[in-house]
């Protein structure tokens, strides 16, 4: 697989975007291979792993160069690609903690999944995402996106839909829901 970068671009995020793709995006090809951004930043996109998509050289050109008339679509056509993606089950975002990446599927990271399962323990226990913050010496804020990331359940979120993935689950159904309802007690006070 060859691989450039905008050297205007965080080297690291370009990397990772082309190691969690690994290919083209519209054609599967693993040659020549460019990081390019769904919605430009200049129209309101953010430069992040969720934004950006791998193309090759040849469907990178015809992004910037095709005919706004034409029917190849520029956007359209990068999202319905990865609308695909999505509805076949393969997340499109960095792995959260608990997961890494491997030939562009995600795989569970057993030494963190272990640390998923307490922290959902633990906050079942302590019903508190400070004290389980404390517990584990995480970010608050951390605690709360692992316990309400659908991920865990073997889920991948793609814009506002919820699908099955591909990937192995780490938390039961019954553990995610009592937690999210332990949540949303919380939240009423």
């Amino acid at each position: 697989m060859t691989k450039r970068s905008n050297s205007s671009r965080n080297k690291t995020l370009v990397e990772n975007a082309i190691k969690r793709d690994g290919k083209c995006m519209l054609c599967g090809t693993t040659e020549g291979l460019a990081v390019h951004h769904i919605i430009p930043i200049a129209d309101g996109g953010t430069d992040t792993i969720d934004n950006m998509i791998t193309l090759c050289d040849k469907h990178h050109y015809l992004y910037h160069h095709w005919p706004e008339d034409e029917s190849f679509g520029t956007r359209k056509l990068l999202i319905k690609s990865m609308d695909k993606k999505a509805h076949d089950g393969y997340a499109q975002y960095k792995a959260p903690f608990g997961y890494g990446y491997i030939d562009g599927k995600l795989v569970v990271n057993e030494d963190e999944a272990i640390t998923i399962k307490d922290i959902y323990k633990a906050y079942i226990r302590e019903k508190s995402t400070l004290r389980v913050s404390r517990i584990f010496n995480l970010p608050r804020s951390l605690i709360y996106r692992i316990l309400t990331n659908e991920t865990y359940l073997g889920k991948v979120k793609w814009r506002n839909e919820i699908i099955d993935g591909e990937h192995q689950l780490i938390i039961d159904k019954d553990s995610f829901d009592k937690v999210g309802q332990i949540l949303s007690e919380r939240r009423k006070r």
